[in-house]
């Protein structure tokens, strides 16, 4: 906390460790042990740290649903706004303290938009108009105002998220507590809410955003680091990069840049011009670079998409969509959100049967095909875990495919244990799927798909909720499966998982194909981009401010040499 601001959040030696099914918590380890920490009015916290550090465990501690709607043991205390908040139920805390869940799909049950957002300050009994300009206003902040009739339903996930930061804004709480709120925006989304955070601390609020990068922390006044539950590292200056590799964290691009190359600066705040410029005042030059590799040669076109067009209501989702992908390719599907990029993804395995337009995916008319012969060749991994998860254990969900294909008891066993292996979750299978985090969960949707062995593997967003680590070794699995003949296609917003590892990138903006080309030559294309509110990841920008491309921090830097003095 910044000398002299006052307390808006006092952690005081807070301890919490969730109860089992039969609501003992006694012989579980902490979720947090331990943890002091204080937040001063008008600062903006970074809460970094793994998955499983304890950060949406902290985030509940906030408002209240920590002691008072999670079973378990709390120790120490937590004191927001003056309010301890054991004292208070979490309806009372409102205006105190506002959570926006990791799992943000669990708080919006209104039929719209606009009721959404009244919601809360209906219950805080304010006057009509009242109510009415914080609807507006909060509705304005995240460019949700021309939605505010639509039902929530036809929301895309990244408008949906904004909408659960919008309804927590109209309670205008004194702490806004961001649980990784910014993971299914676009980059037009993600700046909004920055500026939003920026003004509530310019009003005197407090803002904490957990999250997993560490690139989030630029512009924070405070950056903590959470391992195992304890406070491991806090400082109102960024995190070194040392620091964050050891507690198995990514520093982001621009402080890895400035460790490879020993530049004197290089903060996460700074803007790509900048970092340019940092490199040549290093002395560093082009040297002679070689042509760009191509992306490998994929096979056979095994899902093809001529003229597709899809409507919800009166809203056009696609527009003559057109779509390719070969054996063994990996295809990014980027745009801004409501852009058509899920319903695009619907269309691929049956989910959505196309009128008008044509899909055929491994030779199967997908408007005719019956379900099951189409779940045989494809499997599709949902923007939110929570749709397809429904068994009692993670072994009889990421068994129902085997079984609905009609595979033998031996091969499905085989199968599961394979892609319980490939995502890291061997040894879990009796547990409760529901139980486990969003992280979790999501890499159990991944090991039902894989367990399918399908030809073609659509994911929609299949890096939201994992940590560093975690996406990369998700990336790679997608990687190794391309190689063996598997068409992965990805929706994402993020940039620097499309740079590294696809392909081919499609941009969908308004529900049309506004272009399709190597990742390379897309990311090169920075009006196409801005138009579908994208932004190229930084080392790409960086790299352009150089004059050169790069793809990553690794291929930047090895396109750079010192200059030779006399």
């Amino acid at each position: 906390m910044s000398l002299g601001a006052p307390c808006v959040a006092q952690a005081e030696g807070l301890g919490f460790r969730y109860a089992t099914s039969s609501h003992q918590a006694h012989g579980r380890e902490w979720a947090l042990d331990g943890v002091d920490l204080a937040v001063g009015r008008g600062e903006r916290v970074a809460l970094l740290g793994p998955s499983g550090a304890g950060k949406s465990t902290l985030c509940r501690c906030f408002n209240g649903l920590i002691p008072h709607a999670v079973r378990g043991e709390l120790a120490g205390r937590m004191v927001v706004d003056g309010v301890d908040t054991r004292s208070r139920k979490v309806a009372e805390l409102a205006e105190h303290a506002g959570l926006v869940f990791q799992d943000f799909e669990a708080q919006l049950f209104c039929p719209t938009v606009e009721l959404e957002v009244a919601f809360g300050p209906e219950n805080l009994g304010l006057p009509r108009d009242e109510i009415r300009r914080r609807v507006r206003d909060a509705l304005d902040t995240l460019e949700l105002g021309a939605l505010a009739s639509r039902s929530i339903h036809a929301l895309s996930g990244g408008q949906k998220q904004r909408l659960a930061v919008a309804a927590v804004l109209a309670l205008r709480p004194a702490l806004l507590c961001l649980d990784e709120a910014s993971s299914d925006l676009d980059a037009d989304g993600r700046d909004r809410l920055a500026c939003a955070a920026e003004n509530l601390a310019r009003d005197g609020r407090a803002v904490v955003v957990a999250d997993h990068q560490a690139e989030s922390a630029g512009g924070h006044d405070q950056t903590v680091l959470l391992a195992r539950g304890h406070v491991a590292w806090s400082s109102a200056e960024p995190a070194p990069a040392e620091v964050l590799c050891r507690m198995g964290l990514e520093p982001g691009p621009m402080a890895r840049i400035a460790s490879l190359l020993r530049l004197k600066t290089g903060g996460a705040d700074m803007d790509p011009a900048r970092v340019a410029s940092a490199i040549r005042d290093a002395g560093y030059v082009v040297r002679r670079v070689d042509p760009p590799p191509s992306p490998p040669a994929c096979g056979e076109p095994v899902v093809t998409v001529q003229g597709l067009s899809h409507s919800y209501g009166p809203v056009r989702a696609l527009e003559d969509a057109h779509l390719v992908v070969g054996r063994g390719e990996v295809v990014a599907v980027v745009g801004r959100n409501g852009g058509g990029k899920s319903t695009l993804l619907r269309h691929l395995n049956g989910l959505i049967r196309p009128a008008p337009g044509r899909v055929c995916v491994c030779g199967l008319d997908v408007a005719l095909a019956p379900t099951r012969e189409i779940c045989s060749k494809v499997a599709y991994v949902a923007q939110n875990p929570d749709h397809q998860l429904f068994a009692e254990t993670v072994f009889d969900d990421v068994a129902f495919g085997p079984r609905a294909l009609g595979r033998n008891a031996d091969d499905t066993a085989r199968h599961v244990h394979e892609a319980l292996e490939a995502v890291g979750l061997v040894g879990r299978e009796r547990e409760d799927p529901i139980t486990l985090s969003k992280g979790d969960r999501q890499r159990v949707a991944l090991a039902g798909a894989l367990a399918q062995r399908p030809e073609v593997l659509v994911l929609d967003e299949p890096t939201t909720g994992l940590d560093p680590i975690e996406v990369r070794a998700t990336m790679e699995l997608l990687r190794r499966l391309s190689r063996s003949g598997v068409a992965v296609v990805i929706v994402t917003h993020a940039m620097w998982v499309v740079a590294e590892y696809a392909h081919r990138a499609v941009v969908l903006a308004q529900g049309r194909v506004q272009a399709d080309g190597t990742v390379r030559e897309i990311l090169g294309r920075e009006r196409v981009l801005e138009d579908a509110g994208l932004r190229a990841p930084t080392v790409v920008r960086i790299a352009s401010e150089l004059g050169i491309s790069a793809l990553s921090v690794d291929e930047l830097v090895s396109a750079l040499t010192p200059a030779v003095t006399p």
